[in-house]
């Protein structure tokens, strides 16, 4: 019995192993301690992760590094590793910029039954923030199938942890994990509310400048009495 148990184990992780090639097989249990896009945090700090069970568009840029930023990756990579600016060959080091591309898809995620209280959470504290870019230095073959990849997505493989799918132009999916990254800047948006036709609160954009009629604030809206005539 042990041995056909074994062989099934065997199986289902060959089977899962030919879903994704994984550049860096990393297995966190927590997300507690490192940043990712799509958690929300408060100031600095991790406060939530959302579920995520629908892919969500990402894109990207690059750019190219500042000294100071080369020497702050330079403290977490081995000598041979570390990385140099030679003008004359024209070597610049770049990071990534991944952020964000579908604030559709991500409200819709957020919404999930599953999402019951952290929407609960952000309507009852403005301060919270979603965690929407972060600018990373990834190694040049992590790198590269980001840059060589025919879409990305956010997608939200275990409890608490976020990776990025790079699909290639053959199909091939490879699975990239934010904490393979050195994190270099990151970026959040605030939660923009306004009342939906029952008259609750309702998230309907994420933005640092919410547009007129909503509120960063969900305790700023002004309930109308439909009693009194006034909807």
């Amino acid at each position: 019995m042990k041995t056909k148990v074994g062989l099934i184990l065997v199986m289902l992780f060959f089977s899962g192993c030919n879903l994704y090639n994984y550049v860096a097989g990393n297995d966190y249990e927590t997300a507690s301690g490192y940043y990712a896009i799509g958690a929300i945090m408060e100031g600095s700090k991790n406060k939530s992760f959302p579920v995520y069970n629908d892919k969500i568009k990402l894109s990207w840029q690059e750019n190219r590094l500042k000294q100071r930023e080369i020497n702050s990756i330079n403290i977490q990579l081995e000598e041979n590793d570390k990385l140099k600016i030679i003008d004359s060959l024209g070597i610049f080091p770049k990071g990534l910029v991944v952020e964000i591309a579908d604030y559709s898809a991500l409200l819709s995620n957020l919404k999930q039954p599953e999402n019951e209280k952290i929407l609960s959470l952000l309507k009852n504290d403005p301060e919270l923030h979603l965690l929407t870019s972060l600018e990373l230095y990834f190694n040049d073959k992590q790198a590269n199938l980001i840059k060589d990849a025919s879409v990305l997505y956010l997608t939200n493989p275990g409890k608490g942890i976020y990776s990025i799918e790079a699909i290639q132009r053959d199909g091939v999916k490879n699975r990239i994990y934010f904490q393979d990254g050195i994190i270099i800047e990151k970026a959040t948006k605030g939660f923009c509310w306004q009342l939906n036709y029952k008259n609750q609160p309702e998230i309907i954009d994420i933005s640092n400048r919410c547009p007129k009629g909503t509120e960063k604030d969900s305790q700023d809206l002004e309930v109308i009495d439909k009693i009194d005539g006034v909807w």
